[in-house]
């Protein structure tokens, strides 16, 4: 276009890499891939690195332009290349954390299911959604045109991916969500408003899929029993394309036809497919956080369990737990119990957030694991009296806590009374709440996890 060929001829009068570098993500944070590739590739800046970890850097953002012009250029017809072109960028990126890793300076290992490579994780996270969320955005369009070709006759395991599909874009929802609030804390303001625009990109995805191809049902069940789902991030910022693009297409597409819903939905194919083209064909801009490369610093958490309330066995006020290890804590069936969680928060891990926070918050997650002996009744199984009675994980209301000027804090955790006998496994998510009662996650370097062995006691 004309204003591409406007920069581009500006662009020329600069010498300074560094400034061109900046031009560079400039254009990555407003979409404007072409205008990225074009001066990565005539302007040689990749060849014009003097270590090995830029000039990886350079090529990954070089690829990744390349990728995301492909799909403004050629839409729903572009995944399978722009896809090839991100896989070799995501297999690139993963060396250059590993070149990061082995730098014992560098060197940041986290319990958690993002973060895993320390000062890139951010980045490795980002890239995998968005080639998942690709990924099935292909799987769509294939079962689409099946749709079509087949007049709805489709056959049963295209039948079960109908059913998935909506499903599938509320998981990916919830990985966004996941690193909107690992890494939000530490990141602009810009970067956690992008992040919402990708979480409302697949919540979109996930209702309207859901509508044109008739699954509500089946995912309402799902939401309900799973939790998948989590509409928890505020209003999308409208100034971006895609953002303006979402609340029109919800407004004026979307909730005609939850409303009407006149025909059957395996009729509705051929919108859907233009609708995933418009939506690939719109630029999504990337976060000013993926060119900020930085470690979280992972916080060194003590969980024990009060024995005040459970059966007087030891002498022990508190029975230390080895988080590092199954090992298995006896709890009285029908009698509450406590857990004491204890830390220090790194004083690194409160300087990088953007936001302040004064509270340190726990949610606690009850899965039942299985009986005490092979002889219980096997149906008691799927019985549904008492706390865990059900397999499905529980999910229980965040306890909260204040954080000392020190970075201290202890919170006791009371625990309901479990009346069915069995091993049941709790699981902790730390977080921190801000002064503006944003809640987001905190990473630990043990995973908070305790086993318990619940048994009726007698003296």
């Amino acid at each position: 276009s004309e204003s591409m060929q406007r920069c581009l001829s500006l662009s020329e009068g600069i010498t300074n890499h560094w400034s061109l570098f900046q031009l560079v993500r400039f254009s990555f944070t407003t979409s404007n891939f072409g205008l990225a590739r074009q001066i990565l590739n005539q302007r040689q800046l990749p060849q014009q690195c003097s270590r090995q970890q830029s000039f990886l850097w350079m090529t990954i953002l070089l690829k990744i332009a390349e990728a995301e012009e492909m799909l403004g250029n050629n839409g729903a017809s572009g995944i399978s290349d722009s896809l090839e072109t991100l896989n070799s960028c995501h297999s690139t990126l993963f060396s250059l954390a590993a070149t990061v890793q082995n730098n014992p300076s560098q060197k940041d290992m986290s319990h958690t299911g993002t973060l895993e490579l320390g000062r890139l994780g951010f980045q490795l996270d980002f890239l995998r959604v968005r080639m998942d969320f690709l990924n099935l955005c292909m799987i769509t369009r294939s079962l689409c045109s099946e749709i079509i070709v087949t007049g709805g006759n489709v056959s049963a395991r295209s039948n079960l991916v109908r059913h998935n599909i909506p499903k599938s874009f509320g998981m990916l929802e919830s990985r966004y969500i996941n690193i909107y609030r690992l890494h939000g804390l530490h990141h602009c303001q810009q970067t956690k408003s992008i992040l919402r625009i990708y979480i409302a990109m697949c919540k979109f995805m996930r209702d309207f899929v859901d509508a044109m191809l008739s699954c509500q049902s089946k995912l309402d069940a799902s939401k309900k029993q799973q939790g998948v789902v989590q509409d928890c991030c505020p209003k999308v910022d409208e100034r971006y394309s895609m953002g303006s693009l979402l609340t029109r297409l919800r407004a004026g597409v979307l909730e005609k036809f939850q409303v009407e819903k006149s025909k059957d939905g395996l009729l509705h194919a051929p919108e859907l497919l233009n609708l995933l083209d418009t939506l690939l064909r719109c630029p999504s801009p990337f976060p000013p956080g993926f060119f900020h490369i930085m470690s979280i610093a992972c916080s060194c958490i003590n969980l024990s369990a009060d024995t005040g309330l459970l059966p007087k066995k030891k002498n022990d006020d508190h029975i230390p737990i080895d988080t590092n290890r199954a090992e298995c804590v006896d709890v009285t069936s029908g009698l509450p119990f406590k857990l004491i969680l204890s830390g220090i928060i790194p004083e690194e891990f409160i300087r990088s957030a953007d936001v302040e926070f004064n509270q340190i918050i726990a949610v606690k997650t009850l899965q039942y694991e299985g009986q005490l002996y092979e002889d219980d009744d096997a149906e008691d199984t799927h019985s549904e009296h008492g706390n865990g009675g059900l397999n499905l994980p529980i999910r229980h209301e965040p306890f909260s806590t204040t954080l000392q000027p020190c970075g201290q804090f202890i919170m006791p955790i009371l625990c309901e009374p479990i009346v069915r006998e069995g091993f049941y496994r709790i699981e902790l998510k730390l977080g921190c709440r801000d002064v503006r009662c944003t809640e987001w996650a905190m990473p630990t370097t043990t995973p908070l996890e305790i086993f318990l062995r619940v048994e009726y006691y007698s003296e």
